[in-house]
């Protein structure tokens, strides 16, 4: 929801998915982007309290608010995009990236590959809330782990009947 707020609703610095693409994705095979969101809460959790605007900024670089399981601090960042909804100034993204710029490895080539988008519409029983898309090696510790559970099952035949036994060839493997 927050990656289309830029085209369902009113905002200072209205992006849509097209700028986010061409920014964040200089070459195409790069494009494995991950994704953090603060706050990050269940739909019955709605009674948390709100979150101050730097702690969110640190937030969406910390491994527990990825929605994948990696790491961001650990891999070099290619670029960044920053989607803020509510009441948030431009001011206050650009602090808060000068603030984390020098805490996070960016490619020498793009120190600056920041992409910010503002929407002032507010998430529903939110005051604001951060959509933090990167494009960073980090995910490839993430492939390596895939790479390694299916190199382990296959070794040990794990599951290779459902597939053997409709026609496939164990080969095509």
């Amino acid at each position: 929801l927050h990656l289309t707020s830029g085209s369902r609703f009113d905002g200072s610095l209205n992006i849509d998915v097209n700028e986010i693409t061409m920014n964040l994705v200089p070459f195409p095979q790069l494009h494995y982007l991950i994704s953090s969101l603060t706050p990050l809460y269940a739909l019955s959790d709605v009674s948390i309290a709100p979150r101050k605007l730097d702690q969110m900024f640190s937030d969406a670089f910390a491994p527990d608010f990825q929605l994948t399981k990696t790491h961001p601090r650990r891999g070099a960042f290619l670029a960044c995009a920053l989607m803020v909804r509510g009441d948030v100034e431009i001011s206050d993204v650009r602090r808060n990236i000068a603030r984390l710029r020098p805490t996070l490895k960016f490619v020498p080539w793009n120190r600056e590959g920041w992409k910010t988008g503002l929407c002032a519409t507010p998430p529903l029983n939110q005051t604001r809330s951060l959509l933090t898309l990167s494009n960073s090696t980090c995910i490839g510790a993430s492939f390596a782990a895939i790479r390694d559970r299916f190199v382990k099952l296959y070794r040990s035949k794990a599951y290779v009947h459902h597939f053997t036994s409709e026609g496939m060839d164990a080969d095509e493997f």
